[in-house]
Formats: C-alpha cells, sequence, structure tokens
C-alpha cells in the first residue's frame, strides 16, 4: 500500500511586525487563504516559510508577539482552527517563547494539525554570517539557538524539521536521516544572493541521504532584505520535482512517496557503507585545526 501524500509549498509574503504592529493577524488571515486554496489541490501538508506568522525581519519586537508552546496560545489556537476547517497539516515558522528560560525566544517551527500542536523545532543553527553583499547576519541579537535534532513521526510519513540556514550543515541531515527521517523539510527566508547555494544544498542533502528534501520560503521584501522564493520539492536522487517562482507569491503543489527513501535507501547504501570509524572523531572538534 503506498504511502504517498501531497504537499503544498504555500510560497508567501508576511508581515513585519513593530511595538504597536500585531502582524499576526494580517500573516494568518493570509495563511488561511493559503490553505484552503492547497486543500482544493488536494494538499495533506501544507508549509510556510520561516518566522512567517511573525515576520522574519519584525526583528528586535519578536518577544512581543511571540507564541506561547507550553500553553493555551491564540496563535496556535488560530493555525488549529484552520487545520481543523480545512482537513490538513499545517507546518509554519513563528517566533516562540522559550518553555524552560524567561525572556528567551526561539526561531521555531511549529506542526498542527485539526487535533492541535504536534511538534514543534527551535532553529539548532541561528545564523551568523557575512552575505556575498558584504552584509553581515547575526541572528544571535533576536534568538537563541535550540539545542535538538528531532524526527517526527506523523501519519503521513517520518519528517526531519529543519529551519533556513540549517541546510548548511549536513550533519543535521544526516542524524535525522539516520534516527529514520524520510523527508526532510526546511522552511526559509532565501534572501537574494544565495539562489545559486539553495539550489545545490537541497540536491546535496537529497542526495547523500536518499531522502527528499524540501524548502518553502517567503517572499517579498522586510526591512530591505528581498526573499526570492524558488520554493522546491527535490526527490531522494536530487532531482528538483517541482520549484516556485522567484521573487513572486505562489502554490507549488507535488506528491511525495516516503517509500522511495526507503527503495533509494537500500539501492545507494547511503546508512550503511558509512565509515563512521574512519571520521567519527570530527564530531568532537570544534576548530579544525584540531583534525
Amino acid at each position: 500500500m503506498s504511502r504517498r501524500f501531497r504537499i503544498a509549498l504555500a510560497q508567501c509574503e508576511s508581515v513585519i511586525g513593530s511595538q504597536d504592529f500585531d502582524p499576526r493577524p494580517v500573516n494568518l488571515a493570509r495563511l488561511e487563504r493559503a490553505v484552503q486554496e492547497a486543500a482544493d489541490e488536494g494538499a495533506q501538508l501544507v508549509l510556510f516559510g520561516e518566522m512567517f506568522v511573525t515576520g522574519y525581519r519584525t526583528d528586535q519586537f519578536h518577544s512581543l508577539w511571540a507564541a506561547r508552546l507550553d500553553a493555551g496560545d491564540p496563535t496556535v489556537a488560530s493555525l488549529t482552527a484552520t487545520a481543523a476547517r480545512y482537513g490538513v497539516h499545517i507546518m509554519v515558522g513563528t517566533a516562540t517563547h522559550s518553555e524552560t528560560a524567561p525572556g528567551v525566544v526561539h526561531n521555531t517551527a511549529v506542526l498542527v494539525s485539526g487535533d492541535g500542536l504536534l511538534n514543534s523545532y527551535h532553529k539548532l543553527h541561528a545564523a551568523r554570517l557575512v552575505s556575498p553583499s558584504g552584509e553581515e547576519v547575526n541572528e544571535f541579537a533576536y534568538f537563541s539557538p535550540g539545542s535538538q535534532a528531532p524526527v517526527w513521526q506523523t501519519e503521513l510519513g517520518v519528517f526531519g524539521p529543519q529551519i533556513c540556514y540549517d541546510s548548511s550543515f549536513p550533519e543535521l541531515s544526516r542524524t535525522q536521516s539516520l534516527k529514520g527521517a524520510e523527508v526532510m523539510l526546511n522552511i526559509t527566508a532565501s534572501a537574494t544572493g544565495f539562489e545559486s547555494q539553495w539550489e545545490h544544498l537541497r540536491a546535496a542533502r537529497a542526495f547523500e541521504n536518499s531522502g527528499w528534501y524540501v524548502a518553502c520560503s517567503v517572499v517579498g521584501v522586510q526591512n530591505g532584505d528581498r526573499f526570492f522564493g524558488r520554493s522546491a520539492v527535490i526527490d531522494p536522487l536530487g532531482n528538483t520535482v517541482a520549484e516556485g517562482k522567484d521573487g513572486d507569491e505562489d502554490l507549488v503543489i507535488a506528491d511525495i512517496d516516503p517509500d522511495e527513501t526507503v527503495c533509494w535507501r537500500s539501492r545507494m547504501n547511503t546508512m550503511s557503507a558509512r565509515r563512521p570509524d574512519a571520521y567519527g572523531e570530527v564530531m568532537n572538534v570544534t576548530d579544525r585545526k584540531e583534525i
């Protein structure tokens, strides 16, 4: 019996918040419109981009609009109601308050269904880098990184959640694959200047793990940053199955069969041919000069 399911990548614009403006009602209304369209196309899982609910460049005001995952929260309630209304699962990015550390805010992906909040993941690799244009990016100014590399067991398949910059670290996708992830789901705010890198990274993460790799980005301009979109579904051999528009809102629809991951991992020998005896020490190295 096939485990094939239909996924929709809702490549949408997201408005940002300020001290006096709550971005959530606008973004959640846009989310519901996209979910309705995706459900009409037969989608069972709908993805949205990084920090979609609160706006990626809301910056220092994220704490004002962040969700609380350990208590009744209006954002989670709204997402759950939308998922129930259209009979889908929704994965979306939002700022969240730490469940254990007061004052700490995370860049988070949440997965909901009509039954409520199913899973959450805090971005493991907060970006601190200098872009090709010379602009410094420092997410540590606004977010604290997570500490877990989870996999989500769902009725659709086994998912490995990721957020944007996580794609640059093959260790995360490999760890999730070794834990049984069949589909890596990356929600992102892909900034102009990194188009080629995204194209190569998502194909590499798929092929090296013989698993599906999905990336869904926001689009539009936020505080001067342009997000180019090109949301895509990549099959276990690194082939692009479907891809969204450059710079414009789009709804990308594709069918995913998790059994193809099982098949190609067997045929490509991806997991069992590993040689941790030869390179396992790298996991404990923090400075490349130590190797």
